[in-house]
């Protein structure tokens, strides 16, 4: 607690009144957190490397390398294509102006289900090709 109550007070981003109620909180998540049954691990990270470490083993991840990512479905955009934004949905136009539509040239992105954000780990991005 006194960790807590010195990290806080360093910041100077909160008020008296909320450093207090954030070591009550935290006191009674303690609290809470010694009874019986209601967690099978208590991580500190007072120790971030060994935490991570600790929380790697019990996921049965201490030896786990990530295969490379799957190779992304290369689509090739003409130089002349245009873009509209419509709710969640992207629409990408691949037909040239000027020349008549000989096949399905356009493409849908649907970001309504995007996830994530990190390199290799957004997840949800969906597209299809519309008429």
């Amino acid at each position: 607690m006194e960790e807590l109550e010195k990290r806080l007070r360093a910041r100077g981003t909160e008020t008296e009144e909320q450093i207090l109620k954030r070591l009550r909180n935290a006191q009674a998540e303690i609290e809470q957190g010694k009874s019986p049954g209601i967690f099978d691990y208590i991580l500190y990270n007072d120790k971030l490397e060994k935490c991570y470490e600790t929380l790697k083993k019990l996921l049965g991840l201490h030896d786990y390398v990530a295969p490379p990512p799957k190779s992304a479905i290369e689509i090739n955009l003409p130089k002349d294509h245009s873009v509209s934004k419509i709710d969640d949905k992207i629409i990408i136009n691949c037909n040239p102006s000027g020349v008549e539509k000989e096949s399905n040239n356009m493409i849908m992105l649907d970001v309504s289900f995007l996830k994530g954000g990190a390199p290799c780990r957004t997840r949800g991005l969906y597209f299809r090709a519309i008429d």
